[in-house]
């Protein structure tokens, strides 16, 4: 799961243990989700017009001493909304990946009593996106929850020795899966991409203009 500013992406894979297979990722379901971190405070806002807005995004991230009650009951509105959508889309992203499964039922449940949750992004947070996360875990009610484990960063690939901490979970989710792993190490992120000064400029067009009713 990356939890961005407007957006969560989902997706579902497999990583198979044994290098020599020809396809050792294999895809089940992915989905984005309108629920990113941002929503927070739009839909506090909407709850509770009267709010300020600068008030909503310090209590989100917790630099606000002493929130209103309406800010609380506002922002807790805000989380509740968006934990329920995010756990229905995580709960038809399960749905989805079974089906892809074994075709016993047993098995496939079997099978998903090994997910192992990852989570990344600016946005993500305990309340309401791992909570969320977790809900096909209480719907099914499993007997233990999926271990929640950091992505990996692989030792293959020289990174930049000014980039830092290592961005291999933003890599991963947004740019690496999509590149093959001999290619990866040629990838840069936009902030150490210089300018081109000779790229076009866009141009601002000119506003036109409805005629009046004397013109007409």
């Amino acid at each position: 799961m990356d939890v961005g500013a407007g957006t969560v992406d989902l997706s579902f894979f497999q990583l198979l243990a044994n290098e020599s297979d020809e396809a050792p990722l294999r895809y089940y379901h992915a989905a984005v989700l309108d629920a990113g971190s941002s929503m927070l405070e739009l839909k506090s806002l909407r709850f509770e017009p009267s709010l300020d807005r600068r008030e909503v995004l310090a209590y989100k991230e917790g630099t606000l001493a002493n929130p209103s009650d309406k800010l609380l009951q506002a922002f807790d509105r805000a989380r509740r909304e968006i934990h329920n959508y995010v756990g229905r889309g995580v709960g038809d992203a399960v749905v989805a990946t079974e089906s892809k499964l074994h075709t016993d039922r047993a098995m496939q449940l079997r099978q998903m009593r090994c997910v192992k949750l990852m989570f990344t992004g600016g946005g993500f947070c305990h309340a309401p996106y791992e909570l969320a996360a977790r809900f096909f875990q209480r719907a099914r009610q499993w007997n233990f929850e999926a271990p929640m484990t950091p992505i990996p960063i692989p030792d293959d690939i020289e990174w930049d020795k000014e980039v830092t901490p290592v961005p291999f979970p933003r890599l991963s989710v947004a740019y690496g899966l999509s590149f093959p792993r001999y290619d990866v190490d040629g990838q840069k992120f936009p902030s150490q991409t210089a300018v081109n000064p000779d790229a076009p400029r866009p141009t601002r067009r000119p506003e036109v203009q409805a005629p009046t009713k004397d013109e007409v």
